[in-house]
């Protein structure tokens, strides 16, 4: 539920980088988004430095005491970031077109008691989905905003129930293509795989619910040579209560659960990402952070358990130039990991940046890294460059 969610993140955080972290920076957007659509100015973010690393966590980000931020996305303006100033709201969007001055959507009615989740970039703007949360109640009905560059309007034909949203996008064969959970029932704890599909961007309809996505939680999905990627988990008997999973779609309305393999147990898959080698996986294992590899989505390898990736968890991966990074967090604060193919990870020095943050999503232009979230224990919202 809504509360549980933002309780854990204090206020937002802003994390960005520069991607000489990671080998090989290129000037592509590393997200699924294909533009970031500029929104109106207001006062913009000054940043404080961590030279040792070339991290900075931008301080004062506009509009977000008390929020946080859940999701950013890459394009071929900028970073386009969303989230909350608060529980219930408003929702809140910022722009950057270099990833360190940033600015924030002035208030609009659409947006007045909707904390935003995720956000995708389609023809006419931008489409954001969050979860009304007006009065005093719970708040389990997803809802869906657009931007036209001036006013973000709701769409009031989105309704998802029992918190039901899309939360990572791809496009295929001239659609868009939404996935994520529902929470089928609180008590025993189901969840569901959830897909919704548009070819607008602005009006979404639900796939049917089948087997293979029944008692599943999908966190991720990327689209290769043959179709569409999707990553999570379903629920197990495994000592956590879950295994990884992978689905594979060639028109993101039919999907394929793939058949359990031993390196999926007692895990899961949190991010994915295409490349021209195959697909990245990053999520979760017994001891902390994991990876999986995979050159055509359907056969996966599990990277070696190694010391640098326990006592975190990664969300969110990303292609920097040649190479990749992944963020995430520990109890200590963000955690960021590089690497060079996939298989070996680095993790990142402790850094005064990532003190107190929980680092959710991951994006990249060249070598701008931008990572967000939120912040334990701030009295203010904070961002890292």
């Amino acid at each position: 539920m809504r509360s549980g969610l933002v309780a854990a993140v204090a206020c937002a955080a802003l994390l960005v980088g520069c991607g000489s972290s990671a080998p090989g920076a290129s000037s592509a957007p590393s997200t699924a988004a294909t533009s970031a659509a500029p929104v109106s100015a207001a006062p913009t973010s000054a940043s404080s430095g961590s030279p040792q690393s070339g991290w900075h966590r931008v301080a004062d980000l506009p509009n977000a005491v008390g929020g946080a931020v859940r999701n950013v996305i890459a394009g071929s303006t900028g970073f386009t970031a969303v989230g909350s100033s608060g529980l219930r709201g408003p929702g809140a969007v910022w722009t950057s077109a270099d990833g360190t001055t940033w600015q924030a959507t002035p208030g609009q009615a659409a947006l007045s008691t909707m904390p935003l989740d995720s956000v995708v970039t389609t023809g006419a703007g931008l489409t954001a989905f969050g979860v009304p949360c007006a009065g005093t109640g719970e708040c389990v009905t997803t809802g869906e905003v657009t931007f036209d560059g001036t006013t973000w309007t709701l769409a009031p034909a989105f309704v998802g129930e029992n918190t039901a949203e899309p939360v990572r996008f791809a496009s295929i064969a001239g659609q868009y293509v939404g996935v994520g959970t529902e929470v089928v029932t609180p008590e025993p704890l189901v969840y569901g795989g959830r897909v919704w599909t548009s070819a607008t961007g602005d009006s979404w309809t639900q796939v049917a619910d089948a087997p293979d996505i029944a008692n599943a939680r999908i966190a991720d999905v990327a689209v290769g040579p043959k179709g569409l990627v999707a990553v999570g988990s379903i629920q197990s008997k495994s000592p956590s209560g879950a295994d990884a999973s992978v689905w594979t779609s060639a028109d993101g309305s039919h999907w394929k659960r793939l058949p359990s393999q031993p390196d999926f147990t007692d895990a899961a898959m949190l991010a994915i990402v295409a490349r021209p080698s195959g697909f990245v996986a990053v999520g979760q294992g017994t001891n902390g952070a994991a990876v999986w590899t995979s050159s055509d989505g359907t056969s996966w390898i599990r990277s070696a358990d190694a010391a640098g990736l326990h006592d975190a968890v990664m969300h969110g991966v990303a292609t920097v130039g040649s190479g990749l990074m992944a963020a995430g967090y520990g109890q200590d604060g963000a955690a960021i990991w590089t690497s060079a193919d996939a298989t070996t990870w680095t993790r990142l020095p402790d850094d005064p940046a990532f003190a107190m943050a929980q680092a959710v999503a991951i994006a990249a232009i060249g070598d701008e890294v931008v990572v967000v979230g939120g912040a334990n224990g701030q009295t203010s919202p904070k961002a890292i460059i």
